[in-house]
């Protein structure tokens, strides 16, 4: 449910072209690191999982089960988690839904 296609079923339309513009709903993780670790360790890590992510070899493996990589860091990643936790929890609010 993301903006573009998948290329592993290109005949289906994305979510986008059958009317529900921005109804994402991705399946996402994360790794996260304690906020005093040094800048030297973090840069390193977000450049060893960016050179994995884009390696021919996980994407095409990853592709073929019909999933992408979008490396986010700092800040980016940041405003994507506050943006899906206020989508998610407009639409539980909106909908009524309540712990049980």
């Amino acid at each position: 449910m993301g903006p573009k296609r998948l290329r592993l079923l290109p005949e289906v339309p994305s979510v986008d072209e059958v009317g529900l513009a921005n109804m994402y709903a991705y399946t996402w993780g994360g790794i996260f690191v304690p906020k005093a670790t040094p800048q030297s360790i973090t840069l390193r890590l977000k450049n060893t999982l960016e050179k994995i992510a884009s390696s021919a070899d996980l994407t095409n493996h990853v592709a073929f089960a019909g999933l992408e990589f979008d490396v986010r860091t700092g800040s980016d990643l940041t405003q994507f988690i506050l943006a899906e936790q206020m989508k998610w929890g407009n639409l539980i609010k909106a909908a009524g839904i309540k712990p049980e």
